[in-house]
């Protein structure tokens, strides 16, 4: 790194990240230095990758784009202007629309309240890293922008293990921190707002341990295992209270018509079972502990489901289903990506 502000500054925000419908965006950040040596502006560039990656990738990734921080920090005011060809309040200005455009964001604002966001704080004199969380919450009418220590806040909020790494870390350890991160700023918003609902441990049928974390909204009641053997957890969606249910997400044992855990079979089952199908998506993946992603939408029903094998060589499914989508338009647009939160959230924990 060529340190090109005072010594009295000695943290750097190499990389901003937000996090939205599966794909995790970086923002790369380069201190601009005046010829005295305090800050003049920031120079920025932007990535991003897919959140179903394996930890390890996502790792990895992130790692190029520290190697590639300290190779530009810090900038001089001409360097800067050599790169830009820009007046630095010029290229700001211009900045703000680039980065909503390339995170696919309607606008500012939409950035601040509807992305997950996470930061990577550099410290010079350690050279140690530490990530910080970043989050909105609501209080009434208004939005609030807030951070923390990645160890959370005392008297709202704590996690045990801090978010600490230096060079010598491994992609798969440094992806897991990515992950982890972004789950800790969801929580800290959770908190803040007021909607935040302790974590489930639930003990599977083959001995493993899996923690559940309510999906983010109100409408959501927890109806345990309904009652059901082959249930584990049953979130209902409730438009009012006393209304039936208008769609589910659960996590139970997957039905024997899977066969086995193929994209084929599971494809086969779902069409044997509901259908012609407007769309059936049947795909490998890696999500949170889930390795198989299916998903058919018809007149029918909107399912979308993750799977994973057991040690007792049962499958774990993982579901959102919405019955009748097409009368209910409005809820069909919201809940997946309210699902897709909630099922990257479940996490094997040791018993």
């Amino acid at each position: 790194m060529k340190q090109k502000l005072q010594d009295c500054f000695q943290k750097r925000i190499p990389l901003s990240l937000l996090q939205k419908n599966g794909m995790i965006y970086f923002q790369l950040q380069i201190a601009v230095a005046c010829e005295d040596g305090y800050r003049a502006g920031t120079y920025c560039e932007f990535f991003k990758t897919e959140a179903s990656q394996a930890k390890s990738q996502i790792g990895d990734f992130t790692l190029k784009l520290i190697h590639y921080f300290h190779q530009l920090s810090d900038l001089s005011l001409a360097e800067f202007q050599q790169l830009t060809h820009l007046h630095i309040d010029e290229y700001s200005d211009q900045m703000i629309n680039k980065r909503v455009e390339f995170m696919g964001a309607k606008n500012v604002e939409d950035l601040r309240r509807n992305y997950d966001g996470c930061y990577i704080e550099y410290e010079t004199s350690t050279q140690k890293y530490n990530f910080g969380l970043s989050f909105v919450y609501r209080e009434g009418r208004k939005y609030w922008n807030d951070s923390s220590p990645s160890t959370g806040e005392k008297g709202i909020l704590t996690f045990d293990v801090p978010l600490e790494f230096d060079d010598g870390i491994t992609p798969e350890r440094l992806g897991w921190m990515v992950l982890e991160a972004f789950e800790r700023s969801r929580k800290m918003a959770a908190r803040m707002s007021g909607d935040f609902y302790p974590a489930k441990i639930i003990e599977l049928l083959d001995g493993s341990v899996v923690e559940v974390s309510a999906p983010q909204d109100r409408h959501f009641a927890d109806f345990e295992d309904g009652g059901v053997g082959e249930l584990y957890q049953v979130y209902s969606y409730l438009a009012k209270e006393g209304a039936d249910s208008s769609a589910d997400f659960y996590l139970s044992v997957a039905p024997e018509i899977y066969d086995t855990l193929t994209c084929a079979n599971i494809r086969s089952a779902w069409e044997n079972t509901y259908g012609q199908a407007d769309c059936v998506d049947v795909c490998e993946v890696n999500y949170g502990i889930y390795t198989v992603r299916a998903e058919i939408k018809n007149k029918q029903v909107h399912r979308i489901a993750y799977f994973t094998a057991l040690s007792d060589g049962m499958l774990l499914e993982c579901c959102m289903n919405l019955p009748q989508p097409n009368r209910r338009k409005k809820l069909d647009e919201i809940l997946p990506a309210i699902f897709e939160k909630f099922a990257i959230g479940c996490k094997f924990v040791k018993p």
